[in-house]
């Protein structure tokens, strides 16, 4: 049996780079057996190659839609190289290409490896910043993909970068582990305004932590993000406004029944937006999210109903113009104070605006159909309001 140790010294922070590199890390740990001695991480290489030679192909499909930008495609077929894969067909043009041919080729994949450090390093003649053996330099790769961080304002007495920018590079290993990461975390891509953008969705430093020292258990933890980054798609895919409001409140909503199931307090997530611009990609929103395990389940399974992808409120949300829609604000801002806070005043105020923009709209008689729903919506939440 050929054994590999993981060295991990790298910061558990929220810098993109990192979140990254662990997410991956954590995905490994979700799909075999490791052995965890302070940093050091044990792995059989045959249980690693079975978890890039199982990656599934709807998920490849839609990493797929991660484009990879023009700057990259020869950094790409160097990095193919370094894995030791001379022949494939095609170009490959984005994320889901290159893992589906490091799955292919998964039986040969780190076949010279005895350790993998994961260690942040800051080369003083390549003004870099490398993750990995430093000595192992000269044979980095970093795709614009995680250059959307390039640091500056290091200082100490030895290094003078302060007013220099600083990339990030990769060894051919830790960028293996990095794209389990992208595997794990992509949730979709959006356009908007002639504009290009993706979402990931990662596990909170905390949740890294405690995986790594044996705290929580990652299979549950990833069932439970799994779920949430599902539902993410589905929201993202409406674009609806005050979309984050509604977003933290349908996934506190969700989530509820997993908390109890698998008795976990809470669990925090980072949502992060990047923006494409020309060659580049950007940070463009960087969201954490923690939810909390609430005592009463049965209001949250209604409210999950209630704000269902083809929820007659996100619907209505869509257009500010709409008769109800201040209404509809209000009843989110109630709603946002149950389900985050735990106010349960927030509730009841909801029930008032959702009444009062039920008024609003049975009022004209084109508007029926949505008066019928929200009248049924109204009755399914007076039996909250006696749980209360």
């Amino acid at each position: 049996m050929s054994t590999i140790e993981i060295d991990v010294n790298l910061p558990v922070d929220s810098s993109f780079t990192n979140m990254i590199v662990y997410e991956g890390l954590a995905y490994l740990l979700n799909n075999i057996n490791a052995e965890i001695i302070n940093n050091t991480i044990r792995v059989d290489l045959n249980d690693v190659r079975h978890v890039y030679r199982n990656l599934e192909e709807e998920r490849l499909k839609k990493i797929r839609r991660l484009q990879i930008v023009g700057n990259d495609l020869k950094v790409v077929q160097r990095f193919i190289q370094q894995l030791g894969i001379t022949q494939h067909n095609g170009r490959i043009t984005n994320y889901g290409d290159i893992l589906i041919l490091i799955r292919e080729n998964s039986d040969n994949i780190l076949s010279d490896v005895e350790s993998i450090p994961l260690r942040l390093s800051i080369s003083r003649r390549d003004k870099c910043i490398f993750v990995g053996d430093i000595n192992n330099r000269r044979n980095g790769v970093s795709f614009q993909l995680f250059k959307t961080e390039r640091y500056t304002g290091i200082t100490s007495t030895e290094y003078d970068y302060s007013t220099k920018q600083l990339t990030t590079y990769f060894s051919r290993d830790t960028m293996l582990i990095a794209l389990l990461g992208v595997y794990s975390s992509f949730i979709t891509r959006v356009s908007e305004n002639r504009s290009t953008y993706y979402f990931f969705l990662f596990l909170g430093p905390e949740e890294i932590i405690d995986i790594l020292s044996g705290n929580k258990d990652a299979r549950i933890l990833f069932l439970i993000k799994d779920h949430i980054r599902n539902v993410f798609e589905e929201l993202i895919a409406k674009q609806f406004s005050e979309e984050l409001l509604i977003t933290e409140i349908v996934i506190s909503a969700r989530i509820q029944e997993f908390l109890h199931k698998h008795n976990i307090s809470g669990m925090s997530m980072l949502l992060v937006k990047l923006a494409q611009e020309g060659q580049t990609y950007k940070i463009y929103e960087y969201i954490p999210l923690t939810v909390y395990r609430r005592t009463e389940l049965e209001p949250y399974k209604i409210l999950d109903e209630i704000l269902s992808s083809d929820s007659i409120v996100l619907e209505r949300l869509r257009k500010r113009d709409n008769v109800e829609y201040n209404n509809l604000i209000l009843a989110i801002v109630g709603l946002y104070r149950y389900v985050v806070l735990g106010d349960k005043q927030g509730m009841l105020t909801m029930i008032r605006e959702l009444h009062n923009a039920y008024t609003k709209v049975k009022a004209d008689e084109k508007l029926k159909k949505y008066a019928n729903q929200y009248e049924r919506m109204l009755k399914d939440l007076s039996h909250v309001a006696r749980l209360l």
